[in-house]
């Protein structure tokens, strides 16, 4: 298989895995991550339309040609987030992957979805004994309700973040 056949892989795309920089149990994978990015939109604003379940499903493919670049270092070094987004899209254009334009509000939703996934998976690696799940955890708990506040939806968000801790 050539080189190029590999970074045109949907199916690969998905097995990319997530977290690799972070001390973690399980490792999981950039398929499993936007699979349940995709259930959280829909069960807390319900079944969202055609174009925002295929960002939710998609968003991360393009991490195959560009990898998984940790969640700080894209908020703390400047242009680097830019420069990885760059890279994401030109990673799904080789797989023919075309992200859809969101309205506002579901790019405001989408991004909760993603940190809520995020959440999640910081409580069940703290339930099965990572104490290192918690500092990526607080960070994302306050950028979230600060997102959740620009949608005037606080109080949805903060109920299922509530129920987290039965993961």
């Amino acid at each position: 298989m050539k080189r190029e056949s590999v970074h045109r892989s949907r199916y690969l795309s998905g097995r990319v895995m997530r977290w690799h920089t972070w001390p973690t149990i399980h490792k999981p994978n950039v398929a499993e991550h936007q699979c349940r990015v995709a259930q959280i939109y829909c069960e807390l604003w319900g079944l969202p339309r055609a174009e925002v379940l295929y960002y939710c499903i998609n968003h991360d493919r393009g991490e195959q040609w560009a990898g998984d670049v940790p969640f700080g270092g894209k908020s703390r070094v400047p242009g680097l987030a830019d420069a990885i987004e760059q890279a994401e899209t030109e990673g799904l254009g080789l797989q023919g992957v075309v992200l859809p334009e969101l309205e506002e509000h579901e790019k405001l939703k989408f991004k909760i979805c993603d940190m809520l996934e995020m959440m999640e998976f910081c409580v069940c690696e703290h339930n099965m004994g990572n104490k290192f799940a918690e500092v990526p955890y607080n960070d994302l708990e306050v950028k979230v309700l600060v997102i959740a506040q620009k949608l005037c939806d606080t109080m949805k968000v903060v109920h299922w973040i509530e129920g987290l801790q039965y993961v």
